[in-house]
């Protein structure tokens, strides 16, 4: 399946690719990644522009290991992200329909690390599978976007059957738990932080927000403890 996800806080469209069968799935997304304190300021306008590395994400579920392994790079370091299998709480509502690409497609409710989501799964495929993290629906999810439209998957286009396959080429990486690259993506924010106060005039630095998180989780489990 290939999906368009349209990132609206960064205003980007990337394209993604979602290889799936009853047993895993992985999901690519073409240069999405960019992560980075490089920062460089225009103090005509006072706005800052961000620039780092891209690759190519990766999010891998495997119903033997009970894990979800996500490739991701930071300040120019591939990570191999482990994370206990996400807890998605769906609410199905059967009364809502419509179609997408010729699959009539059911209607989900779902409140995720922060966000609320609307997702259009269609039991014409059965698998559990998804763009991103998403799964555990009774088929395959064709559209999400959040209720702030600031994240949106839409399939583009579907191969059933297909014979396609991917495979992660990053042969060198970090391993870390999620816990862990999270707290590597806070120490990132504090050197960015720094970055801009040290680059923009103090009034406008000091508009940037202390514990501004970028990305589409906004909170996780651990921090609601």
């Amino acid at each position: 399946a290939e999906y368009s996800f349209l990132n609206n806080v960064l205003y980007q469209e990337n394209r993604s690719i979602l290889v799936c069968n009853n047993k895993s799935s992985i999901f690519k997304t073409l240069l999405k990644s960019n992560s980075t304190n490089e920062a460089k300021a225009d103090k005509n306008n006072n706005t800052i522009i961000l620039k780092g590395k891209k690759i190519d994400t990766y999010h891998i579920y495997d119903n033997q290991t009970s894990n979800l392994i996500t490739y991701d790079i930071r300040e120019g370091v591939i990570y191999k992200i482990t994370e206990s299998l996400p807890v998605f709480d769906w609410n199905l509502n059967y009364k809502e329909t419509k179609k997408i690409n010729n699959y009539l497609c059911n209607k989900a409710t779902l409140h995720f690390r922060g966000r609320n989501y609307t997702a259009w799964y269609t039991i014409q495929l059965p698998y559990k599978y998804g763009p991103w993290k998403f799964r555990n629906l009774p088929g395959l999810i064709l559209e999400i976007y959040d209720d702030k439209k600031e994240y949106n998957w839409f399939i583009k286009k579907i191969i059933y059957p297909t014979k396609k396959q991917l495979t992660v080429p990053y042969k060198k990486y970090k391993n870390v738990t999620l816990e862990e690259f999270v707290n590597i993506e806070k120490e990132n924010m504090k050197k960015l932080r720094a970055k801009i106060k040290s680059i923009l005039p103090q009034s406008t630095a000091s508009g940037f927000p202390k514990n501004y998180r970028r990305g589409i989780e906004l909170v996780y489990e651990w921090e609601k403890k």
